[in-house]
């Protein structure tokens, strides 16, 4: 049982319960989680690296919706597909309510969403400063939510994280896919939180730790394997320390 494995387990006694963590957003977020069921149990279910490690063929197909609790590893552990923002009608905003009103709340948040945006965006020939305006009010509009889940759960809100320029395959550079508009995208959320906090005092994290490991490991295009990319299993041990803070560390 490795360290971050006997954490769980330890939150499972002490609390009488088991950690339950809920990723939202596209792919870069399952791999996020993925990193973290292979850093817990040390399988490996990274569609993108073995397909043929899928357990479960129809849910993978659709990006892995249901959740399980890995039993070895103290934790629960669900994953929703949400690759964009809306403007309070759409996909997410109802799945972030219908967990706002669930009986049983994540014990963590890790949501984000963005690089298809920046795709679409592209595609349909339009500025990304354009498109980052839009993503702004998208994201003033679900803070809310986000804020009200914060009295139960801690958020993370995970930022677009910096890509390789030099090794990333050409058809993603031509999607839009380069450092310039990652930021952009995150300073607009950067914006959005630093105003709520001044006034409504926002206790929506943004993750900023894990855009620096982007910038400084250097090693991310949009989709990598999870066991060769360092900067998502850092960032995947940094849930489980968020985890572990939450319940028992809070004051460290």
């Amino acid at each position: 049982m490795n360290e971050a494995t006997s954490c769980m387990n330890d939150l499972k006694k002490m609390n009488n319960k088991v950690p339950f963590l809920l990723f939202v957003g596209d792919s870069r977020i399952q791999q996020l989680r993925d990193g973290l069921i292979l850093t817990l149990t040390g399988h490996d279910y990274d569609v993108f690296a073995n397909r043929l490690a899928v357990v479960e063929p129809r849910s993978y197909a659709k990006y892995g919706a249901h959740e399980k609790v890995y039993k070895s590893a103290g934790a629960q552990i669900r994953f929703e597909w949400q690759p964009y923002l809306d403007h309070g009608a759409g996909s997410i905003t109802k799945l972030l309510r219908n967990v706002s009103k669930s009986q049983i709340r994540p014990d963590i948040l890790v949501i984000g969403a963005g690089v298809w945006a920046i795709k679409d965006c592209e595609v349909a020939k339009k500025t990304q400063e354009a498109c980052a305006k839009t993503y702004r009010e998208q994201f003033r509009t679900l803070l809310p939510l986000l804020d009200n889940l914060t009295t139960t759960t801690t958020v993370l809100w995970t930022p677009q994280c910096a890509v390789n320029e030099i090794i990333m395959p050409k058809d993603q550079i031509h999607f839009g896919f380069s450092n310039a508009n990652m930021q952009r995208f995150n300073d607009v959320v950067r914006e959005v939180l630093s105003s709520a906090k001044a006034t409504t005092k926002s206790a929506v994290i943004f993750w900023e730790s894990a855009w620096e490991a982007s910038v400084q490991i250097n090693d991310d295009w949009i989709c990598k394997p999870v066991r060769r990319e360092p900067t998502l299993l850092r960032n995947a041990k940094l849930v489980e320390r968020h985890s572990a803070n939450r319940f028992c560390c809070s004051g460290s």
